[in-house]
């Protein structure tokens, strides 16, 4: 499956599509659910993709928060990288499967590196989506974790259910020339813009008549230097 916004591929899939199990957002215990990934290769977050209920469904999320990580120690993920809130507001579409584009945040994930990916969703009836049924084939298989709160270790999905959330990371491994920080650095992080005279590569300062970065120009009555009166 690809991303539908920048050539990147999604990091674990379900089979048969969603079926439409879901829990609410009752459980105290049952406040976040992630998934637990190893990137495959380096590469640029595309997004993160994920199931809202229909309008016709007694369920709706109104809002969520997605926090994305970096490590894994023990029962919980290390380091907060990026965290986002969004409120969904259906314009083309109606329930189903949803991609939240990320590409614009430049997260660049290192291959071989763990990462956890967990959304709070807000709303009423059954908001948090997930697959029942052992999908040994699917990457996500056995990945799946929840937990009240982010200072909370996480609980394998598996302890109360056997299935898995449906979240998925969307992953771009050719980022190097498709729009990454603007597209203005090669895989190399060599600048392919010209550096203006601040040293930022496509920036946007410039010198003056006098030659000083972002100067004042040539302000004083001989020009660039003042007259200075002899004592």
């Amino acid at each position: 499956a690809y991303n539908p916004n920048k050539q990147g591929v999604v990091l674990a899939y379900d089979e048969g599509g969603y079926g439409g199990n879901a829990y609410p957002n009752t459980y105290a215990s049952l406040q976040w659910a992630g998934i637990r990934v190893v990137a495959p290769d380096t590469s640029q977050l595309s997004g993160i993709r994920t199931v809202f209920p229909p309008s016709i469904s007694s369920s709706e999320v109104t809002d969520y928060t997605i926090n994305i990580w970096h490590g894994w120690i023990g029962n919980k993920p290390d380091t907060l990288l990026y965290s986002l809130n969004g409120d969904v507001n259906w314009t083309e579409r109606d329930g189903g499967w949803v991609h939240i584009s990320l590409t614009e945040v430049g997260l660049i994930l290192n291959q071989g590196d763990t990462y956890y990916v967990e959304i709070n969703y807000n709303g009423f009836g059954g908001v948090y989506p997930l697959d029942q049924g052992n999908y040994s084939s699917s990457q996500a298989d056995g990945m799946s974790y929840f937990r009240g709160n982010t200072i909370d270790n996480c609980t394998p999905l598996t302890d109360i259910t056997d299935g898995d959330w449906n979240i998925r990371v969307s992953l771009n491994p050719d980022f190097c020339n498709s729009g990454n920080d603007g597209g203005i650095y090669d895989c190399d992080s060599g600048c392919t813009f010209e550096i203006d005279c601040a040293g930022e590569c496509g920036g946007s300062a410039v010198a003056d008549e006098c030659g000083i970065c972002q100067g004042p120009g040539a302000i004083y009555e001989c020009g660039c230097v003042d007259i200075i009166d002899d004592i």
